[in-house]
């Protein structure tokens, strides 16, 4: 699984740690931005009422996102608490996923000597 890593200089690999460690440090920070505060908002009463299939915002109906979003969130609230770390996890999560499905999309649909013909 790790083989990917001893293709890597070291310079890529300490870019590849800084990115990761940035990352996880931005899991503990406070929400700020007005979109994720409202979400985490919609997922912490979600996770409260139970009521999965409707999607409230202080107990009126919210439908302008897909609720994807809010299940995982306001079920890893469930499991973390009402907390950053809670509702941020399963973004992570997704995002440490989509650049493995990434990775091996690339080695699976383009090989060494095609790439070396690009012109960058």
């Amino acid at each position: 699984m790790y083989s990917f890593l001893k293709k890597l200089t070291n310079y890529e690999k300490i870019i590849i740690l800084i990115i990761i460690l940035t990352y996880i440090h931005n899991l503990f920070l406070d929400v700020m931005a007005v979109d994720a505060a409202q979400y985490a908002g919609i997922s912490a009463e979600m996770a409260s009422t139970n009521s999965y299939l409707e999607v409230n915002e202080f107990g009126r109906d919210y439908l302008d996102k897909p609720p994807l979003l809010f299940w995982l969130s306001s079920l890893s609230i469930k499991i973390f608490g009402a907390t950053n770390f809670g509702y941020k996890l399963p973004s992570f999560l997704f995002l440490l996923f989509s650049f493995y499905a990434l990775y091996h999309f690339v080695l699976l649909y383009y090989d060494e000597k095609n790439c070396k013909k690009m012109p960058f």
